[in-house]
């Protein structure tokens, strides 16, 4: 039987962290990067040829899919680099931590069209008119539960960066519904996902990339 569609709200504030412009450039010290193999690599960069999206689209999915991939393997590398370089310990990072290294591997999401020109249209309207929510978001599942019956959608504002916003999303840090936006982006049954960034400006004071993030699970036969 199919699942009833289903919407989770979020609407986010991650901090901007850092921007890392190819894979491992950025990362070093005495973490296991060797663990990573080319195989997991390749499987988590599904939207490495996907037309129309920009490059930190394309990192929002790659590290996303590590994280769901070899979570464990990740929490060593990654979150522990980005704990020990660029953040401190809290508990925040601590329970994602542990969520991970105990959490079993869960399938890659892979891009979708027709989900990614909604996202881009959206984001696109929310940095033009300053939109700030989710407004309309059952109309826009609704126009993908053909595909996707069941549907979820993420806001953000703040940062535009693959990486950055993989692990402020997860830690959830400035996020009051972080442990339902860390649940959306680990749970196991997402099988798309369409990622759009578009930079707004109100004026000097309010201005900044937002993002709309859209979660698909595919309607079984």
């Amino acid at each position: 039987m199919l699942q009833k569609k289903v919407m989770k709200r979020a609407i986010l504030l991650p901090v901007i962290f850092f921007t890392c412009s190819s894979f491992h450039v950025c990362f070093n010290g005495d973490y296991p990067w060797d663990q990573w193999n080319s195989a997991d690599l390749a499987a988590a960069n599904t939207a490495k040829n996907f037309k129309g999206m920009s490059d930190e689209e394309k990192n929002f999915f790659l590290y996303l899919n590590l994280a769901r991939l070899q979570p464990r393997l990740f929490a060593q590398t990654y979150l522990q680099w980005f704990t020990d370089s660029i953040s401190k310990p809290t508990g925040f990072t601590h329970d994602l931590k542990a969520k991970l290294m105990n959490m079993k591997p869960v399938g890659v999401l892979i891009p979708d069209s027709a989900m990614n020109a909604m996202c881009a249209h959206r984001a696109y309207s929310c940095a033009k008119y300053g939109w700030m929510d989710l407004a309309d978001w059952t109309v826009r599942g609704d126009s993908v539960k053909d595909r996707f019956p069941v549907f979820s959608e993420i806001f953000e504002y703040g940062s535009e960066d693959g990486f950055g916003l993989t692990l402020g999303l997860l830690i959830g840090q400035y996020n009051t519904n972080f442990a339902e936006c860390r649940r959306i982006l680990l749970d196991k049954n997402w099988t798309h996902l369409g990622v759009a960034f578009r930079s707004y400006i109100k004026d000097e004071q309010d201005q900044g990339p937002v993002g709309i993030i859209e979660f698909g699970q595919i309607k079984s036969d």
